[in-house]
């Protein structure tokens, strides 16, 4: 349990973070960076990380309608998504032949060493190609794809995923992250970095047709 307080002496309260106020702090020069989307934005962790290396934030989807809300309250409310990446693919409105760079934060409940039923026949996988699908069709020039550690031992998914940048025209290389490096807490993650190089016969296959639904 926490320390109890000493007597007498005035304990100030959380601070609450304004993102509006820390995106306008950023120079300017920086907020014309290159640009990024974010498939699996959350409630815009990535987002923020991005804008502060100096990206510029184009859009997002989530299929949570309160992380959306959050990011329309943070970031505006162009560009931002609320839609089920298994049911729809909004091509009208999707940034394509606008991004340098995509991320795409898969569903980690599929390879978390806490679900202990845990299996490479999770539909939550199918959805996780789907992501990496539309990530293409935007045709960035670099994908970054997020997940938990354990990712990398569902060794069937995880080479699929690589595989499926490589159909695409991506050269792909993994690293593992763990932000204890940064922060207190242990969050060990597995990042796919993918850098176009061609375009590959999948990508001209889902650029004509849209994302496998």
């Amino acid at each position: 349990p926490p320390a109890a307080p000493e007597r007498g002496v005035r304990q100030e309260p959380a601070r609450r973070v304004n993102f509006s106020t820390v995106i306008a702090n950023i120079p300017r020069a920086q907020q014309q960076g290159p640009t990024f989307f974010s498939i699996g934005a959350g409630i815009g962790g990535e987002i923020l990380g991005f804008i502060r290396a100096g990206y510029r934030f184009i859009g997002a989807w989530d299929i949570c309608p309160a992380a959306t809300a959050v990011l329309r309250r943070q970031y505006g409310k162009k560009g931002v998504i609320t839609a089920d990446i298994n049911k729809a693919f909004p091509r009208r409105i999707m940034p394509i032949n606008e991004c340098d760079l995509v991320t795409v934060a898969l569903q980690c409940q599929c390879s978390s060493t806490n679900n202990y039923l845990r299996s490479e026949k999770d539909t939550r996988f199918d959805t996780g190609e789907r992501m990496l699908h539309c990530a293409i069709v935007l045709r960035p020039l670099v994908i970054v794809v997020e997940n938990v550690a354990n990712f990398r031992a569902m060794t069937g998914r995880f080479n699929r995923a690589h595989d499926i940048l490589h159909l695409a025209g991506y050269h792909t290389e993994d690293f593992d992250l763990n932000s204890v490096a940064w922060t207190p807490s242990s969050r060990p993650r597995v990042f796919i970095v993918a850098s176009r190089v061609s375009d590959g016969p999948l990508c001209a296959d889902l650029v004509a047709t849209g994302p496998r639904m």
